[in-house]
């Protein structure tokens, strides 16, 4: 819950919305304990999502700064998609 907070009273994480397609996305993976940034999505049928949240950032370059510090490497994955924009 301390990620979350950290994010939360930085003001970054705003809420949820309707992701954009799979293909959209980037992914951050560990090995060797370190942080591994590939396009596309990478989640197979076996693993499954346990939530999301929604994180106000400039860019993609900042999104991965932040999916980097995820507390739990060693078995996640953070998937990076943006967002529907709906006017």
């Amino acid at each position: 819950m301390r990620w979350w907070g950290e994010h939360a009273r930085a003001g970054r994480i705003i809420g949820g919305h309707q992701l954009r397609s799979a293909s959209t996305a980037t992914t951050v993976r560990w090995k060797g304990g370190q942080p591994v940034v590939t396009d596309g999505p990478f989640v197979e049928a076996k693993e499954t999502i346990g939530g999301y949240g929604i994180l106000d950032v400039p860019d993609l370059d900042a999104a991965i700064a932040i999916a980097k510090s995820w507390p739990a490497p060693q078995n996640h994955l953070v998937e990076i998609r943006p967002i529907v924009e709906r006017g």
